[in-house]
């Protein structure tokens, strides 16, 4: 998937679609816990939203890394960046059905999450709990993409993580 320049700019149009439903639902979910209807970003939100929008894309990548480790300690992992995705992968790794859902959806799960529980605790303003969670639930939209292709095969399939992207293995194919 990294290698393929297609597959890439069709996940960035899905990011771009899924930041805007996801920061009207995390606008409403600020306005929930807030109780305020208004939301404005300046120029200094923005920059520090951007800032710690590359801070939250480390940590996302260090969780799959974690859950790489979780399910197979012995793997190898490798970090990276290519046609705008940044990536963890634990290359030749095999991983169950199961096992690799929890690896695309951890950092979705625990980022969100601890957004919302930094945002209760004032940690940080509407406004920028609302811009970076929604965009950086829209940047999960390769993750969201693999949980949707393992929907279309039977539990027992196995998971090959590769360089480039993932191999998906029937029993006849897995080693």
């Amino acid at each position: 998937m990294i290698d393929d320049k297609e597959m890439a700019r069709k996940l960035n149009g899905y990011a771009l679609v899924a930041t805007v439903i996801f920061y009207l639902l995390f606008a409403a979910v600020s306005r929930f816990i807030s109780g305020s209807e208004e939301i404005e970003t300046g120029f200094s939100g923005v920059i520090m939203g951007l800032f710690l929008f590359v801070v939250l894309i480390v940590i996302h990548e260090l969780i799959h890394a974690v859950f790489f480790k979780i399910f197979n300690p012995t793997g190898k992992i490798k970090f990276g960046f290519k046609n705008g995705m940044a990536f963890a992968s634990s290359p030749h790794s095999m991983y169950s059905k199961r096992q690799f859902t929890w690896i695309a959806l951890a950092p979705f799960l625990s980022i969100t999450v601890m957004m919302i529980g930094l945002y209760s605790a004032g940690w940080f303003s509407r406004e920028l709990f609302t811009l970076l969670t929604a965009v950086h639930a829209g940047a999960c939209a390769g993750d969201f993409y693999y949980v949707y292709l393992f929907r279309q095969y039977p539990d027992d399939i196995k998971i090959e993580d590769t360089p480039v992207g993932i191999n998906i293995l029937r029993d006849e194919q897995q080693r």
